[in-house]
């Protein structure tokens, strides 16, 4: 944060650095300054997405989902291809319960990048909380089908939602492959029966 402070000594204001180092700022947990930061940066130039996108996030991490989605929206409408500005705005709408516009957000993701594995994970996730089971087995496909190549999804989806112990064990077996933190070897316990719940 020093060398982006230093360049705001220099043009103070810049919405650009300012952005930048309000991105730095919520990166090092120092939300406050943050979001003081990235709403002068919104201030100075109401068109520079980049700047709604950094606010929303800092304030969806804080905790005011109302203001989050208020200012993800304003991202989105400026630039409708910022995928990170989209997702986390179908976040901050599923908290608020507006769960059709979070899935109508996700769909616009999924048009521009149909395997964008955070965006098939947010489907699922829009689906099961609207008890929509219509297309369930479907989004489970094109989760299994990244999970089986090179993309990885949100840790443990397969896990919670499969029905298969042996998929869940495989599921918690590559999460655990690429886990950057110590894990202990995964064993086969006797599975649990149960009845997926259907509304």
């Amino acid at each position: 944060t020093d060398c982006l402070e230093r360049a705001l000594a220099l043009s103070p204001h810049n919405p650009a650095a300012l952005t930048n180092l309000g991105f730095a700022l919520a990166d090092l947990g120092r939300r406050t300054e943050a979001i003081r930061t990235l709403s002068r940066a919104v201030e100075l130039e109401p068109g520079l997405a980049e700047a709604h996108h950094g606010l929303g996030r800092v304030l969806l991490d804080s905790g005011d989902m109302a203001a989050a989605a208020e200012s993800l929206q304003r991202a989105v409408a400026l630039k409708p291809a910022l995928r990170d500005a989209c997702l986390l705005l179908a976040s901050a709408l599923l908290v608020l319960r507006r769960l059709a516009d979070a899935r109508a957000v996700v769909a616009r993701v999924l048009e521009i990048e149909p395997a964008h594995p955070d965006a098939l994970a947010a489907e699922l996730n829009c689906n099961l909380k609207m008890c929509d089971w219509r297309g369930l087995e479907g989004s489970l496909a094109r989760i299994r089908a990244l999970e089986c190549g090179t993309a990885r999804t949100q840790p443990f989806l397969l896990l919670a939602v499969s029905d298969d112990p042996d998929e869940q064990l495989q599921a918690a077996r590559r999460r655990a492959e690429t886990a950057t933190v110590g894990v202990v070897a995964l064993t086969r316990s006797s599975p649990r029966v149960h009845e997926r719940i259907r509304v």
